[in-house]
């Protein structure tokens, strides 16, 4: 996992003091949601910081964060699928308390939840296309053609058409989900590292 520079800005639109990566051009506050220009909220930020002569240095450092911010902050700073998956062991090696960790950890489990959310659906697709074994199609497709068998010539092409209709048709359901395998890797990657989503 590489290392993510990281500087505070402050958005231009909703004046929200949020951490960024100095080193893309672009990022996104995590108050309001919007892409913000990195340059010009860390120049927002020195010009405000300037002016604010009531807080002093020392007491603006040793201000805490909630463990909301701690998360939105991370988030933010994840560029790449590898980073995300790391969230986990930098809260692991934080130096806070473990009251705090356990909260951390539950709040980086929910919003890795629902930043996968899509891919969840997509599991499920997948899992239930590949519960039905290749052997259960089969033995169906025998027993159509030997109904069909009993029935004459006819019954004999009908139950052929059915079955060749069959193996299409598993075919394509093991096609259409194999897309959905990269998916279902990620989210094992993910639980195999202990995220509880």
């Amino acid at each position: 996992m590489s290392i993510v520079a990281k500087i505070l800005g402050k958005c231009p639109i909703c004046s929200e003091i949020i951490p960024l990566n100095d080193e893309k051009e672009t990022g996104f506050c995590s108050k309001c949601g919007n892409q913000v220009n990195v340059r010009e909220c860390v120049d927002l930020y020195i010009a405000d910081n300037e002016t604010e002569s009531s807080l002093s240095t020392n007491a603006r450092s040793t201000r805490r964060k909630s463990p909301t911010q701690t998360i939105n902050e991370l988030f933010q700073l994840c560029s790449s699928e590898d980073e995300f998956l790391g969230l986990r062991q930098r809260i692991l090696e934080m130096d806070v308390d473990d009251s705090t960790k356990v909260q951390l950890l539950a709040l980086l489990d929910e919003r890795t939840a629902q930043r996968l959310e899509p891919l969840f659906a997509q599991e499920k697709e997948y899992n239930e296309a590949h519960s039905t074994s290749f052997g259960s199609y089969l033995i169906g497709c025998v027993a159509i053609f030997v109904i069909g068998c009993f029935f004459g010539r006819k019954g004999i092409i009908i139950g052929s058409v059915l079955v060749i209709l069959a193996f299409i048709g598993r075919y394509s359901e093991m096609q259409k989900t194999k897309n959905f395998a990269t998916a279902v890797k990620l989210l094992q990657k993910y639980r195999s590292l202990g995220y509880h989503i």
